[in-house]
C-alpha cells in the first residue's frame, strides 16, 4: 500500500499527457511546479493517513521490523522530495530568471550562486 501511494500518478494532471515534451524542454512551468507541490503534499498526507490507520486498527505492532523500516523510508523519501523540490524552485527562480528576461550576464549569475 505504501508503494502504491508513493508511485501513484494523478490522472487529472495534464503534464502526464505531455511527459515526453516536458522532458525535451527540460522542465516545467510555474503551474507545473505548483501542481507538483500539491501532489507531493497530497502523497505525504495519504501516507500519514496510512500510518494512522495502522496505529488506529492496532496493526502496527503486528508489522515486522523490516517492513516498518521500509514504511519509514518511504515517508522520509516523500518529505525529502518535497524539500528538494522547494529548494529547486527557490534556486531556479534566482538563477534562471535572468535567462528568461534576456538580460543575462555571467557576473550576475556568479553573484547569485556564490
Amino acid at each position: 500500500m505504501s508503494v502504491t501511494i508513493i508511485n501513484a500518478q494523478p490522472t487529472s494532471d495534464p503534464r502526464w499527457a505531455e511527459e515526453d515534451e516536458m522532458k525535451l524542454r527540460g522542465g516545467g512551468s510555474d503551474t507545473g511546479s505548483l501542481l507538483l507541490k500539491h501532489q507531493l503534499e497530497e502523497k505525504i498526507q495519504k501516507h500519514a493517513m496510512f500510518f494512522a490507520f495502522l496505529h488506529d486498527t492496532n496493526l502496527w505492532p503486528a508489522i515486522e521490523d523490516e517492513y516498518r523500516v521500509t514504511l519509514f523510508a518511504h515517508s522520509e523519501k516523500l518529505h525529502a522530495t518535497s524539500a528538494l523540490r522547494d529548494h529547486q524552485n527557490r534556486v531556479s527562480s534566482e538563477v534562471f530568471v535572468p535567462f528568461e528576461k534576456g538580460n543575462f550576464q555571467f557576473s550576475s549569475l556568479f553573484k547569485q550562486v556564490s
